[in-house]
């Protein structure tokens, strides 16, 4: 086993999986916006319904932040992670 590495993936935080649920529910809500969109332009039928495009822009882009946060918090649990075990190791 390499040094420094543990066996088990580190504990998420709360704040981590629930970042992180939040950016599942908004790409998805991203996606099905683009594709009913699409299934509207397909069908001839849009009369502009739906999410206007800063709004859409705006929804991808709070997936994105909601991602972001989730992988650093991640990151953050992972890092106290190897600091405890290097302690641990050290005493």
């Amino acid at each position: 086993m390499a040094r420094g590495r543990t066996s088990q993936p580190p504990q998420t935080s709360p704040l981590a999986r629930a970042s992180l649920a939040l950016a599942a529910v908004l790409f998805g809500l991203f996606v099905a916006n683009v594709i009913a969109g699409r299934v509207l332009v397909d069908l001839g039928r849009l009369d502009g319904t739906g999410v206007p495009g800063v709004a859409e822009f705006l929804l991808l882009f709070a997936a994105v932040v909601a991602f972001t946060v989730s992988v650093l918090a991640r990151e953050r649990a992972a890092e106290r992670e190897r600091a405890a075990a290097s302690t641990r190791e050290a005493a």
